[in-house]
């Protein structure tokens, strides 16, 4: 795959390393871009799964601006936390008690996956990184594609069911708006790989661990690193990062596919939407 910038609509992107997603070029974000960039945006995320914007810092405020502008929507965190409370729409993590939810995530999983109506589209905006606490990005539908005809008619009759009992999704599934076979993951500790009577097949998550962890993208991340992800085509899953130095990553994330990309007109005015 050629490293080349390439033009997509407005923007300039050059694909990222194993094939997982377009860094974008040249874009401002503060203040939120045009309606006709934020459709050549929500296009690229569409076709492309994952979208990296390199040294941006953008404010609470700014982020939750623009994910409002992505989605039409922001999804504020449930159960609410005591980090940034008065932002409820930013899930802070971090390494250190005190700075933010401890280690999130260090398992494979699309965001919101637990939810009866999925997030749709997330956004992890890098405060403070360290050397360590890379982030696993996994193409879902490369996934999918990977997997051989037995491994289609084994998993195509499983679901994963979350920390919720009664919220349970298959595990090959369709990407809601482009039809897209994927696979749909949530190896959560308080989730389970579950076949058509509802009983557990633990061997089933290891061996999707392995599946996910040989084709994914692996981000070392940078100061003022955003990346967008389209939850039903691309994974991730969390790595430590010792507490010797402060990691600090803010998320949004947009709500399901009622509200997801309204792409006939410009989102609502965000007072309006928070209110």
């Amino acid at each position: 795959m050629s490293s080349q910038p390439e033009q997509v609509a407005l923007l300039s992107v050059t694909p990222i390393r194993k094939g997982v997603g377009v860094e974008v070029h040249g874009l401002e974000l503060d203040p939120v871009p045009s309606f006709a960039v934020i459709q050549a945006l929500r296009a690229a995320l569409l076709e492309h799964g994952l979208l990296l914007f390199r040294g941006r810092t953008l404010e609470p405020e700014q982020q939750i601006a623009l994910t409002v502008a992505l989605g039409g929507g922001i999804h504020r965190c449930s159960p609410p936390t005591q980090f940034l409370c008065v932002y409820p729409e930013i899930f802070r993590v971090s390494n250190k008690a005190g700075e933010g939810n401890l280690n999130n995530g260090n398992y494979w999983h699309s965001d919101g996956a637990y939810l009866p109506d999925p997030t749709a589209v997330t956004l992890h905006h890098i405060i403070f990184p360290t050397r360590d606490g890379d982030t696993l990005y996994a193409d879902l539908r490369s996934a999918y594609d990977r997997l051989g005809p037995r491994e289609r008619a084994l998993l195509g009759k499983m679901k994963t069911r979350s920390q919720v009992p009664t919220v349970a999704y298959p595990l090959i599934w369709e990407h809601p708006l482009t039809g897209r076979a994927i696979l749909y993951p949530n190896l959560d500790q308080g989730a389970a790989i579950v076949d058509e009577a509802g009983a557990p097949q633990p061997p089933l998550s290891a061996y999707l661990r392995q599946h996910l962890n040989r084709g994914c993208y692996r981000h070392k991340w940078r100061a003022g690193d955003l990346i967008v992800v389209d939850n039903f085509a691309v994974a991730h899953c969390a790595t430590p990062a010792h507490p010797s130095a402060l990691r600090v990553l803010h998320r949004t994330t947009v709500p399901g596919p009622r509200v997801w990309w309204r792409t006939s007109s410009p989102s609502k005015p965000l007072a309006d939407v928070l209110s």
